[in-house]
């Protein structure tokens, strides 16, 4: 209110005061259209309005957006492309053309451009992408997308890549649609799909090595499907573990890890066939479950001396299993052709232990195999005439030469050698009972095997643990001049009864354990965790989709509103 008391007064200062806001806003319009004569208006507005650009700032900013655009695609653009950027920069964008050019010349832009002009316009408040791209559009260009992950409705019916992208930002990868994995596999970083990999979504179904680079293929298959790689992508991709397994499939004893030899599957495998019994539980923590439950079903076994069929063939394993069996009766050689070797062994293990009688009962479980049914094979020949040339050795030692050199008779029609024992016991049936001199053979005496090179150096160490025991003490001392003086008159051990006669029989399988070998493992990744540039690679390809949202017309104008 003005302070007069004169209407006609205060209506003269009410209209001066008029005319001069009046004055100074037609100033400001002068001083605008003097600072920039391009500035829009009037009717240019309204042809923006149309293709959805309202405001004058608005198109000013989709002014700038056009110049950057039409310079860069300008060299691919068509001349009817060309033609509409300049048309609308003119002042007379074409409502049904403007925004295909547009789009046009954008996908022929790198994706980094692409953002950039889409981000420009989305601040200009021009809204030329549907409203699910816009969406898209501001967790591309986001600072933190991973802080506020896009939910489900924006990824569910977006492309592969923005997918792909917001999983990876939000690490939610094991959530990626395992049915479009095969859309990003051609371009997806080799660290990306490691991750998926790892979150079991990519699986050998998708076969990612298909148009990848020669490295990058055989990396992939020794990630997902090891037994299809070649010897030459295995060397390519210095995979030791393979051509360790591979030796040792081959019978070969592979180097132990130098790292840690005592941790190595294989070195542990091998003096596990050797029947080492150390380190059996570690083997165990090792080993995956299928082989874990072979290794446990071979240390159940030696319980009862029941093993698979499948166990028994792996003769890798004998020597493990018999040093683990100990049973309290004879072994049963019918069983399997493990208990058959085992038995054989164990009767020899009695006669060196000086057990001859249980040597001979022990024997005596081949002789009374039933075997009309079948022909005896001949190693198993060969095995029974081993064990009757047992039995007769613990014949002769009880005196009963008569059934020893029945059993010899019988066994030299298989092993020739067993002819001379038999020599040996008609000789000594032939002299006077009185006379004969002792039956054993001396080298079981003194608990080694027949003719032993250096058995002084074992007579010593029994003559010392005798010095106790009278009878022991007597019997070491006897053995040893019965073998000073086989040789002294040049007879030599040939007088003594000879076991065994095939020590091939009797010795351990010269294979390695094949049951119990863990199936080729898949390549550990070799690359490292997504990074900046990982993220960046597949934000790219992303861009780039959001084009498929780029309207293909403006939204439709209010025809009633009044701007």
């Amino acid at each position: 209110m003005y302070e007069t008391g004169d209407p006609a007064q205060a209506r003269r200062a009410a209209i001066n005061a008029e005319r001069r806001r009046l004055a100074a806003q037609e100033e400001r319009r002068r001083g605008a259209s003097a600072e920039d004569p391009a500035r829009p208006r009037g009717m240019e507005l309204r042809q923006w309005r149309w293709v959805g650009v309202n405001g004058r700032e608005a198109v000013l900013a989709v002014r700038a957006v056009l110049e950057k655009l039409l310079p860069a695609g300008a060299a691919e653009a068509s001349d009817a492309e060309a033609a509409q950027l300049r048309k609308a920069l003119a002042g007379e964008p074409d409502q049904d053309r403007l925004l295909p050019a547009i789009a046009a010349l954008l996908s022929r832009n790198a994706p980094d451009e692409v953002l950039a002009r889409l981000g420009e316009l989305r601040q200009a408040g021009v809204d030329w992408l549907v409203p699910e791209a816009a969406a898209r559009l501001d967790v591309l260009t986001s600072s933190a997308p991973g802080l506020n992950p896009p939910g489900h409705r924006l990824t569910a019916d977006s492309g592969p890549a923005f997918r792909l992208f917001a999983a990876l930002v939000s690490g939610g990868l094991k959530h990626f649609p395992a049915s479009r994995v095969g859309e990003i596999v051609p371009w997806a970083p080799l660290p990306v799909l490691d991750d998926l990999i790892d979150a079991g979504v990519l699986t050998a179904r998708e076969r990612p090595w298909t148009g990848r680079a020669a490295d990058e293929s055989g990396y992939l298959r020794a990630r997902l499907l090891p037994g299809e790689v070649t010897d030459e992508e295995a060397a390519l991709l210095g995979w030791t573990e393979r051509e360790r397994r591979n030796a040792y499939l081959r019978g070969e004893v592979p180097a132990a890890e130098a790292a840690s030899p005592d941790a190595d599957v294989y070195a542990r495998l091998v003096a596990l066939g050797e029947g080492s019994t150390e380190g059996m539980f570690t083997l165990e923590m090792m080993l995956p479950d299928a082989q874990r439950a072979v290794l446990l079903q071979v240390k159940g076994g030696a319980q009862t001396g029941n093993w698979t069929p499948g166990t028994l063939r792996d003769r890798g394993l004998w020597t493990l299993m018999e040093n683990l069996w100990e049973p309290t009766t004879a072994y049963d050689p019918g069983r399997s052709p493990f208990h058959a070797w085992a038995a054989l062994r164990r009767c020899y293990d009695l006669v060196i232990e000086g057990r001859v009688t249980a040597a001979g009962r022990q024997a005596e479980r081949f002789l009374s195999l039933d075997l009309d049914d079948r022909p005896p094979s001949a190693h198993q020949r060969r095995q029974l005439a081993e064990a009757r040339n047992v039995a007769a050795y613990a014949a002769l030692v009880a005196d009963d030469l008569t059934r020893a050199a029945d059993l010899l008779e019988e066994a030299a029609e298989e092993q020739p050698q067993a002819a001379e024992n038999l020599r040996l016991v008609r000789e000594r049936k032939a002299i006077r009972k009185n006379d004969r001199p002792p039956p054993t053979n001396p080298y079981f005496d003194l608990r080694l095997p027949h003719a032993t090179p250096g058995w002084e150096e074992r007579y010593r160490d029994l003559v010392l643990e005798s010095l106790d025991d009278t009878d022991e003490h007597a019997r070491v001392n006897k053995a040893r001049a019965r073998i000073e003086e086989a040789h002294r008159y040049a007879a030599g051990d040939e007088v003594f009864f000879r076991l065994p006669l095939d020590g091939a029989l009797y010795r351990a399988p010269d294979e390695l354990p094949m049951a119990i070998v863990p199936p080729l493992a898949a390549l550990p990744r070799r690359t490292p965790r997504c990074d900046v540039a990982e993220v960046a690679a597949v934000r790219a390809p992303a861009v780039m989709e959001l084009l498929d949202g780029f309207r293909t017309a403006p939204p439709r104008p209010d025809r009633d509103r009044r701007h």
